[in-house]
C-alpha cells in the first residue's frame, strides 16, 4: 500500500478505514486494510511496518505456537473492538496501525514478560514496553496518535481478561499484589501480576481454515491452561491471583532413570 500510494497509483485514502464508505459502497475490505496503512511519514512508516511485523510474528509463534485459527481468533476479537473505539471516540483518521501496534505490542509483552529489549536503542524489559510505547506516541506523534495506541491497548487487555477468566493485570495488581505485602515493612508494589491463558478458536473455524490452508488444524491443542507470572498462582476466587509456590509435592526422578 506504501508503494502504491508513493507512485501514485492508489491513495492512502482508498484504504483507510471510513464508515460512511464501506456502508455505501461495501467496501469491506477498509476493515482490515485501515490496520495496515503505514505512517506517511517515510522513515517513520518503514519503522512501523518492520514493528508490525515483528510483533506479529512474535506473537503467533510465541503465544499462540504457530496455530493459525488461535491467532487469527485473537485478530478476530481485537478487531471489533479497534474499530468499534475509533469510530465512536476519535474523528476520521487515514491509519490505524497505531491500534494494531499496540495491541501486539501489549499481547507480546505479557507472553515475553520477562525478556530483555531494546526501544529505540533504550533497554527495558518488556513488561514495560507497552507503557513506554504510549508515551512515545504521545511525545512524537501527537494526541491521535496516542489515543489510538490507547484503544488498541484496551482490545488486547480485554482479549486478556477473556482468556484469563479475570479482570487483567490491573485488578491483579491491585487487589493481590498490594493486598499480600501490605502488611510487611519495606514491601514493593511495583511489580505487574500479568497472566496469559490460551483461548481457542471454535471448531469451526478451525475447519474452514484447515480447507483453505491445506493444513489440518481441526484438533485443539492439547495445552489449554492459564499461565501466570512466576512466583503467582491462580486463586479460586474468580480471576483474583494469589502468591504461593507450586502446588506439585511429588519425587522428581532424572530423565532416563528407571524405577527399581
Amino acid at each position: 500500500m506504501a508503494g502504491l500510494n508513493s507512485f501514485g497509483v492508489v491513495p492512502y485514502s482508498s484504504f483507510s478505514f471510513f464508515f460512511p464508505e464501506v456502508i455505501r459502497n461495501l467496501e469491506l475490505y477498509r476493515l482490515v486494510t485501515g490496520f495496515l496503512v503505514p505512517n506517511p511519514q517515510p522513515m517513520q512508516g518503514l519503522m512501523e511496518v518492520y514493528m508490525l511485523y515483528t510483533f506479529s510474528n512474535g506473537v503467533e509463534t510465541k503465544k499462540f505456537s504457530r496455530n493459525l485459527p488461535d491467532y487469527f481468533f485473537y485478530l478476530t476479537i481485537t478487531f471489533p473492538v479497534m474499530l468499534f473505539g475509533a469510530y465512536f471516540f476519535l474523528p476520521p483518521v487515514i491509519s490505524l496501525s497505531p491500534a494494531l501496534m499496540s495491541a501486539l505490542t501489549y499481547t507480546w509483552a505479557i507472553a515475553n514478560y520477562d525478556q530483555k529489549v531494546n526501544f529505540y536503542f533504550v533497554p527495558l524489559k518488556a513488561s514495560l514496553l507497552p507503557i513506554v510505547s504510549l508515551g512515545f506516541r504521545l511525545l512524537v506523534d501527537g494526541q491521535i496518535s496516542f489515543l489510538l495506541a490507547l484503544i488498541g491497548m484496551s482490545a488486547a487487555y480485554l482479549y486478556n481478561c477473556t482468556e484469563t477468566h479475570s479482570f487483567g493485570p490491573l485488578a491483579s495488581f491491585f487487589l493481590t499484589q498490594q493486598g499480600n505485602n501490605a502488611n510487611r515493612p519495606g514491601s514493593s508494589f511495583t511489580r505487574w501480576v500479568y497472566s496469559t491463558g490460551k483461548l481457542q478458536a471454535p471448531q469451526w473455524l478451525r475447519d474452514i481454515l484447515s480447507k483453505m490452508t491445506g493444513v489440518d488444524y481441526s484438533a485443539a491443542p492439547i495445552n489449554n491452561g492459564i499461565h501466570v507470572t512466576p512466583g503467582y498462582k491462580r486463586g479460586s476466587s474468580g480471576g483474583r491471583f494469589t502468591r504461593g509456590k507450586s502446588a506439585f509435592h511429588g519425587e522428581g526422578r532424572r530423565l532416563g532413570t528407571k524405577e527399581e
